[in-house]
């Protein structure tokens, strides 16, 4: 109650202070509420009526309207609201004034009388909301009074009842405390009775148990005096009978002791006969195994001059790697020598291979603690760097190399290998905290993509992933690191770490040495890599393993060969190595069977196969579903950018008939890329441009857009929104998609004039526009760097980007800003398939599979031939050869005008000449000559061969629009050139 009423009073003293408002005391309640039920009802009444009062009169509008500076606002309102009328309704004789309306005096007039009504007008709104504000004042400060005194009387009536309620239980309280006195007093006295009982019978009981315990014990003695008496007779009848059994026995004992004893050494005498046998058979097999495994360890590790003239490119892996010798001493070896001089061994020191397994257990940790071991480890790494080079297949192995400390000098002899590959040796040796980072990053990288995207559940290692990917196998990686952990960030380290643990089940194996003295990274511990290691430590003047089987023995590290050697043999390796890179996916695996031939509807999206993607699937292109509907292609000089646009173009065309798919194809690369298309008289080509001009690559675009805007208009006459719905309701029309594909698209851009910003508008409005009908754009550039190149706007709506070997700085703008993987891609033809607008979850690697020249062109000619026995006419694609100059023999209206030469019975009253070939889609330029004045033709300039193929070309159509025998028209000819030139013996002839 104190709450409801502070609440409510807290509200009425908020409203009467902002509304300013001060009244008379509220008057007592003439009842009383006679119950304390009673009074709580009329509290309750009273607040809630109180609240909704305060809620009303909130609710005036009216006195709100008096509050600060409000009703000076409604005065001057009034007051317009009165003088305004006044002035242009009331006539000024009304007032007794001779003026006109148009008067300063009749407007002076008007003010006033507008500002007294005005000043009236308020004060009987104020006089009114005064009078409604205060009614409501009152009826809430009398129900807040009411409110406070309703809570006092209810408080009085309660301390009434707590004091009837105090009574009463005082009253219980000793009521309850004299009958608990009453209960223990009877209990005390029931309790004594009972114990006196209890003692009186327990008492008796002992007395009774006494007498019978004497009587028992006295029958007890009495017969344990008889049972003695007894015993002593059996005992002295038993001992006789023993003493006789013991002779006996013992006489017949001596005689199997004597038995036994002769059986004993002849026993002895043969154990000890197949024990040295058994003996000398274990050691000569173990002596013959030692040489056997040495004979074989020579042959498959030759010595580095034998090598250096023997080694030939190898076709399988090694089952293991040398890398130095145990020096075994049967001595040393516990359990290895018998203690009985007779078996002593003739030779106790041997020599084993000391051999990594290769692939299972690859990596080697080699510890040191000074500069003598780490020349040792040194040696070992760049033994096994050797090794391995000569042992497994030319092109199937990696290095990075991290030397710290050596600065590269270490492993400088490896670096021959980049004169023929640079991907072998990641193009240097790293020695600084920041590159190792970097190196170490890729490394999980590649990791990432072997894991995600090639072994994934089905492959458990790397070797069952290549023995099924064949030429998509992925090559071994070693990191060899150096004196770690210099220059290693904590970074650095955590990589390692999952390196070296994840790295073998992707083909990536660690060789490195630690300094012992040295600090580690924070939160990086030996023990975090070393179960996936192979551990040796340096320490009385050689390496030892940790492992305890063989940590007896010492290891003498295998040389490397002297430097003019080494180098030999990495340049050999070398050689044999720099082209093993390229891989070659046969177009055949991902070419349609001969049943699949123009199988393919493209109305819902169009979907080709690219190449390989990993050991069990292929990589599709798919556009018109979703985001997918635009490509961007782009990757350095000799990466496979050209072959992977030749299989998009043939495979979509083997795939689908031109009536689900037409090409136009543009190509501003300096070659001729685009010209079988035109020359085998592909189907599906509609326009064909080799060498193009940015006149003619514009034109096309205005070409496609004019097909847009033909599209749109044609989806509104049937009332659909898309390719598919325009061929579900007229399945008998044919509309294809339309693919245009741009090579060296920047090619548009290296101009700031008019063609830049047309090309710009129009494949903006092309990628922006083309989804719906069907239209779909391929860009390919070598570079997407430079001043000029495609709105980065429109290029964000390319969702599709396809990215080959390309530098750091391209890997970002092809991909993303934060994906960078494509700049990890090592050989021509590996590609990354995007469908996410570049971001990294939508990295997908394949092998562009690789198509020759000559497997094109019959499969052009097999698609030009299945066309024929289809019996479908399509129209020749529009070709331009910026590359050669205009042929006059394809001159469709020259050859029109000559085939009527022989029909026609007067020359041509106009005739028109062609200049060569248009530069847009459209006719040959042409110059018509009428007989009028100024009809000449000037041309200026140095090319002569161009005027004079001009000139050529104007005589010949002059000629051709005349008949045989009319002598009109008549060319007479002017020859400047010198005698016995080219010029003089064209216009000879």
């Amino acid at each position: 109650q104190v709450a409801e009423w502070t609440d409510l009073e807290h509200q009425f003293k908020t409203v009467q202070e902002e509304r300013g408002w001060k009244g008379s005391p509220p008057e007592e309640p003439e009842r009383r509420p006679r119950t304390i039920e009673e009074a709580q009802e009329w509290f309750n009444e009273r607040v809630e009526a109180g609240r909704k009062q305060i809620r009303a009169l909130r609710s005036l509008i009216m006195p709100k309207l008096f509050l600060g500076v409000r009703s000076l606002v409604v005065y001057f309102i009034a007051a317009i609201a009165i003088g305004i009328p006044f002035y242009l309704f009331v006539e000024p004789s009304a007032l007794g004034m001779d003026a006109t309306k148009d008067a300063s005096s009749w407007a002076v007039a008007s003010a006033v009388s507008g500002a007294a009504g005005g000043l009236l007008l308020t004060l009987v709104m104020y006089t009114l909301a005064s009078m409604q504000q205060s009614d409501a004042f009152r009826r809430t400060q009398q129900l807040t009074a009411e409110v406070n005194w309703l809570h006092q009387i209810w408080l009085g009536y309660a301390r009434e009842q707590l004091d009837d309620k105090q009574a009463e239980c005082e009253k219980r309280q000793r009521a309850m405390i004299k009958e608990r006195e009453n209960k223990l007093r009877r209990f005390e006295e029931t309790h004594t009775r009972k114990l006196n009982e209890i003692q009186s019978r327990r008492d008796r009981e002992i007395r009774e148990e006494e007498q019978r315990h004497a009587q028992a014990d006295r029958e007890l003695n009495m017969q344990m005096r008889n049972a003695l008496t007894s015993a002593e007779d059996t005992h002295q009848q038993a001992r006789q009978a023993i003493e006789q059994y013991w002779i006996a026995e013992t006489s017949r004992t001596r005689q199997s002791l004597a038995d036994y004893q002769r059986d004993r050494q002849r026993a002895e005498l043969a154990d000890w006969s197949e024990l040295k046998n058994d003996w000398m058979s274990a050691y000569n097999q173990f002596h013959s195994s030692v040489a056997e495994l040495n004979s074989d360890s020579q042959l498959q590790f030759p010595a580095w001059d034998q090598l250096s003239t023997l080694w030939m490119p190898s076709g399988t892996t090694p089952s293991f790697l040398k890398f130095g010798d145990y020096a075994l001493n049967l001595e040393t070896w516990p359990g290895a020598i018998s203690e009985d001089m007779r078996l002593a061994p003739r030779v106790t020191e041997h020599v084993l291979p000391a051999l990594l397994p290769f692939p299972e257990q690859s990596s080697a940790l080699f510890k040191i603690r000074d500069a003598a071991g780490r020349e040792a480890a040194v040696a070992a790494m760049r033994t096994l760097a050797l090794r391995l080079l000569a042992m497994i297949p030319p092109g199937k192995i990696r290095f990075t190399i991290l030397d710290p400390v050596g600065l590269g000098e270490s492993f400088a002899g490896l670096m021959h290998l980049a004169d023929f590959d640079e991907l072998m040796v990641t193009h240097r040796i790293w020695t600084e905290p920041g590159q190792i980072e970097t190196q170490l990053a890729d490394l999980t990288g590649h990791m990432e993509n072997v894991l995600q995207k090639y072994l994934r559940n089905e492959f458990q290692t790397i070797e069952e992933y290549n023995a099924a990917a064949g030429e998509v196998a992925e090559p071994y990686h070693f990191l060899i690191i150096s004196d770690f952990p210099s220059k290693f960030s904590d970074l650095a380290a955590r990589r390692l770490v999952s390196i070296i643990n994840s790295g073998p089940r992707c083909g990536v194996y660690t060789l490195m040495s630690t300094d012992e003295t040295k600090q580690l990274p924070h939160n990086f511990t030996l023990a975090d890599v070393e179960p996936a290691m192979e551990c040796f430590v340096y320490r009385g003047g050689a390496f030892h393993a940790e492992r305890e089987d063989m940590a007896y023995w010492p290891i003498k590290i295998e040389s490397p060969p002297n430097p003019e050697l080494f180098t030999r043999l990495v340049r050999k390796i070398g050689e044999a190595s720099k082209d093993a890179r390229r891989v070659e996916v046969a177009f055949q695996r991902i070419a349609p069977k001969p049943g699949e031939f123009w199988s393919r509807d493209s109305r819902r999206e169009i979907e080709v196969p690219l190449g390989r993607a990993g050991a069990t699937k292929l990589q599709t292109a798919k556009l018109g579903r979703g985001t997918s509907q635009h490509m961007l292609v782009a990757g350095k000089t000799g990466s496979g950018k050209s072959t992977y646009l030749h299989i998009l173009i043939t495979n979509l065309a083997l795939y689908y008939s031109p009536n689900e798919i037409n090409f136009y194809l543009i190509d501003f690369k300096k070659g001729v890329e685009f010209k079988d298309y035109a020359s085998e008289e592909l189907p599906h080509a509609r326009v064909v441009a080799i060498e193009s001009d940015r006149e003619f690559g514009v034109s096309t675009l205005q070409r496609l857009d004019a097909i847009l805007q033909e599209r749109g208009e044609l989806f509104r006459r049937h009332g659909v929104q898309d390719i598919a719905g325009f061929r579900n309701a007229n399945p008998n029309t044919p509309l294809p998609r339309i693919l245009l594909i741009v090579d060296e698209f920047q090619e548009f851009f290296i101009e700031d004039d008019k063609l830049s910003q047309s090309a710009s508008l129009l494949l903006d409005r092309l990628v922006r526009q083309g989804r719906a009908f069907g239209m779909h754009v391929v860009l390919g550039s070598q570079t997407l760097g430079g001043a000029y190149s495609l709105a980065r706007s429109t290029l964000g709506q390319v969702a599709i980007r396809v990215a080959l070997q390309c530098s750091e700085s391209d890997a970002h703008l092809i991909l993303s800003e934060e994906n960078t993987a494509a700049r990890l891609l090592t050989r021509p033809g590996e590609a990354i398939y995007n469908d996410a607008n570049g971001l990294s979850e939508g990295n997908n690697p394949f092998q562009i599979a690789w198509l020759d020249d000559e497997e094109r062109n019959q499969a052009l000619r097999n698609i030009r031939q299945q066309a024929t026995r289809q019996g479908i006419e399509f129209e020749k694609p529009i070709v331009f050869e910026g590359n050669i100059p205009s042929d006059i023999t394809r001159n469709q209206a020259l050859e029109t005008t000559a085939a009527e030469f022989g029909r026609r019975e007067t020359p041509v009253a106009y005739p028109s000449i062609w200049l060569g070939d248009p530069v847009e889609i459209g006719p040959p330029p042409a110059i018509t000559f009428y007989r009028q004045g100024g009809n000449n033709l000037l041309m200026v300039g140095q090319d002569a061969e161009a005027a004079q193929g001009i000139q050529s070309a104007a005589a010949l159509a002059w000629l051709a629009g005349g008949t045989p025998t009319a002598t009109a028209p008549t060319v007479y000819l002017l020859d400047g050139s010198l005698p016995d030139t080219v010029e003089a013996e064209t216009w000879n002839t």
